[in-house]
């Protein structure tokens, strides 16, 4: 059975963590993980939702996968790597569906999608200090207080899906009784404004995140006038076709 699933949707694509019994990242989960978001680059869809199967996410790394050589260890670390680095880079909008746990190494794949939404039953934490595991916080610096990401990793305490909407992490929790249905609609309505006006917002996002604010909006002023240039043409007849 294909632990990482990939379905099309009217909205583009999900993407479902499918390893029972809570999804665990495993080495060879991370490495389909990442051949399915490079495979999807070519295929352009407007949104892709990430979630987890069975009524969890993830509950980190597969502590009970053994490394019997030194590469073996380093063959896990840089698939996990390798995921993270291609939904930093990923052309198309993100968006990380939470239901159930989302710890440790899970954690850091929901903090480089673009957007985090959960059901009131998601739990947060970064519980590597438990499992003799450091980590998993670098990718938290800007989405949530320093304090929490500390208390987060030298405790092993989690948070609720009504905590982490409060401090910014997650943008929207809906309830546990609607949440299929309320993930659909807004998957739709992002989807509905459309792939080159979503594609442009997020090379927009990514390009001026370090610049400063003056140099970032004059980077916005050109993708909107490449914007409106490919509108334009799209109203243009097609050559040869006009009287």
């Amino acid at each position: 059975m294909d632990e990482v699933r990939l379905s099309k949707e009217s909205w583009g694509a999900t993407i479902l963590l499918a390893r029972p019994p809570v999804n665990a990242l495993s080495t060879p989960l991370l490495q389909r993980l990442a051949a399915v978001l490079a495979e999807l680059v070519d295929a352009r869809p407007n949104l892709v939702v990430i979630t987890g199967d069975g009524g969890c996410f993830s509950a980190g790394a597969d502590i009970k996968e053994r490394y019997t050589r030194p590469e073996d260890i380093w063959t896990r670390l840089q698939s996990g790597q390798r995921v993270l680095d291609l939904l930093r880079a990923a052309p198309f909008p993100t968006l990380a569906a939470v239901d159930g746990y989302c710890l440790g190494g899970a954690m850091n794949i929901i903090a480089n999608c673009d957007l985090r939404v959960a059901s009131d039953a998601a739990t947060f934490g970064n519980p590597e200090i438990k499992v003799g595991r450091a980590g998993g916080t670098a990718c938290l610096r800007g989405l949530l207080p320093e304090g929490t990401i500390r208390w987060l990793a030298l405790t092993g305490d989690t948070i609720d899906a009504a905590t982490a909407e409060r401090l910014g992490f997650v943008q929207k929790v809906f309830p546990a009784a609607s949440w299929p249905a309320d993930l659909d609609a807004l998957a739709e309505r992002i989807s509905g404004y459309g792939g080159s006006g979503l594609y442009t917002i997020k090379e927009g996002l990514q390009r001026t995140q370090s610049m400063s604010a003056r140099d970032g909006q004059w980077t916005e002023q050109q993708l909107t006038y490449r914007l409106f240039l490919e509108g334009a043409r799209a109203q243009l007849p097609a050559e040869g076709t006009a009287a």
